[in-house]
């Protein structure tokens, strides 16, 4: 979290994230830091990747909203 908030105090408020990152660690992370304060920030996303745990090679795609 120290990163994001030196990140936003620098003016950075651009950030491009997407699940395939990480299974899902990176949106909760940000959603965390921004929740409370979302219209300082500009989010970019390419789409949801829904992973199956039992199975790490699975991939489907996810549009939905949420």
């Amino acid at each position: 979290m120290d990163t994001l908030a030196r990140a936003l105090e620098l003016g950075v408020t651009f950030w491009d994230t997407w699940d395939a990152y990480g299974p899902h660690r990176n949106e909760e992370l940000i959603g965390k830091f921004i929740r409370g304060r979302r219209d300082k920030f500009v989010i970019a996303t390419k789409s949801g990747i829904v992973r199956t745990p039992s199975d790490p090679t699975r991939r489907e795609i996810n549009g939905r909203p949420e």
